[in-house]
């Protein structure tokens, strides 16, 4: 897949993502497989502004039972890992930009399933500026 922000590979036997667009956000979601991207921010009605990339990062840890130092694309961040019932979720944040332009990655796996095709995607990301040139 690719947007005006990013690219990358995904499973050919995977179907197109279902995108949908609000007003501080495009998320991309495969939901046949559960990968879901986001990005934009989102409105925090409490701080009654949008969310910041460090605010998204702590809101991250709050519940996190792992987190592991991974680079993207040479942009360094951390890949989050959060248990939910009975499956696991990793989830990726990564800054774009501007301090309210994040890029949300992240993919729930249910017991049985195989983490490595996350990692195996997030090798694939290139990100492009706003002139079409990969950073």
């Amino acid at each position: 897949i690719s947007t005006n922000s990013f690219s990358f590979k995904y499973p050919k036997e995977w179907n197109e993502p279902i995108t949908k667009e609000q007003s501080l956000r495009t998320t991309y979601d495969f939901t046949s497989s559960n990968l879901e991207i986001m990005v934009g921010n989102y409105y925090s009605e409490d701080l009654q502004r949008i969310r910041t990339y460090e605010e998204a990062i702590q809101d991250q840890e709050k519940d996190a039972i792992g987190k592991i130092d991974i680079t993207i694309y040479g942009i360094p961040t951390k890949k989050y890992i959060h248990k939910i019932g009975e499956s696991t979720t990793e989830a990726v944040v990564v800054l774009k930009e501007s301090p309210t332009q994040n890029i949300w990655i992240s993919m729930p796996f249910p017991p049985g399933a195989d983490p490595k095709i996350f990692d195996q995607i997030l090798s694939t990301f290139v990100f492009i500026t706003n002139n079409g040139i990969t950073e």
